[in-house]
This record gives structure tokens, sequence and C-alpha cells, in this order.
């Protein structure tokens, strides 16, 4: 699924998506069920992918 896709599912723009991705904005309990139910994923599943890019995004020098 591209951004955009993502975008219209759960009402976040492309820049939210793409700043989340790169775990520049932190992840809200809202903004992880939009993202949980547009993916047919657990909320603890959304969260578990925003820390692993997070800790991914830490080691970047």
């Amino acid at each position: 699924m591209t951004q955009p896709q993502l975008g219209l599912r759960t009402g976040l723009s492309t820049t939210s998506i793409g700043a989340l991705e790169r775990a520049e904005i932190r992840l809200t309990d809202e903004r992880a069920r939009r993202i949980a139910e547009a993916l047919q994923l657990t909320v603890a599943q959304v969260n578990d992918a925003y820390r692993a890019a997070r800790e991914r995004a830490d080691d970047v020098p």
C-alpha cells in the first residue's frame, strides 16, 4: 500500500505517514488505531513497528 492510499484510509496526510515511518513524530493512540484498522493489524503490532522504526532511526548517524 502506498502512503497516499494509507492516507485515504486513515485520514492522515502523506507527510504525517512519512514522518511516522521515519520516527520524526510521535505515534499517538488515535494514529495507531487508524493505521491498525486500515492495515487490518492490531494496535500492538502498529506500536511494535513504530518502536522498531525509532530504534533504527536512533542507530543512523
